[in-house]
């Protein structure tokens, strides 16, 4: 399954040298943020089509402080047009290794969690409501697993 997965990622992060490297040989499709999406809501359709997972991160960018922020409407954009689910995912742990606008930190543990799928209400409801309301879901579910495994962080500690 896992040989089968691809991502779109940022060119700020993936776009020269070694990270440029590693993302192709990871299967990350590279957009810049700044230009038009189109190219990267493209590529991740046709994954789609060829029934390849795809990875998203719903931000675009990596938090400025570890928490999570505004959620753009790409995710819900693909999931109704392709009728695919959106599995979420909460990461605990990546900031620390990894703050935005510094170098590679450190290898650190990280706690990940899958939430249930998100199925997409049918393609003739597609509008700009159906988008948002999908994304304010995903968020609702991301941050509250997030929540989860912050508190468990925490009374470990």
């Amino acid at each position: 399954m896992f040989d089968k997965v691809f991502a779109v990622g940022t060119s700020e992060i993936f776009g020269k040298g070694f990270m440029l490297r590693l993302a192709r040989s990871l299967r990350v499709v590279v957009v810049d943020p700044d230009a038009n999406l189109i190219p990267a809501m493209r590529a991740g359709a046709f994954g789609l089509r060829q029934g390849r997972p795809l990875i998203l991160y719903p931000e675009g960018e990596r938090s400025i402080d570890g928490t999570p922020k505004i959620f753009k409407k790409g995710a819900a954009i693909l999931s109704i047009h392709m009728q695919t689910p959106i599995v979420p995912v909460a990461i605990e742990g990546f900031y620390d290794a990894w703050p935005r606008n510094r170098p590679f930190q450190k290898f650190a543990p990280l706690k990940i969690v899958f939430g249930d799928p998100i199925v997409p209400p049918p393609e003739s409801e597609a509008s700009e409501a159906a988008y948002e309301k999908l994304t304010a879901e995903l968020k609702t579910r991301v941050v509250e697993m997030w929540d989860r495994l912050r508190t468990q962080t925490s009374d470990e500690d």
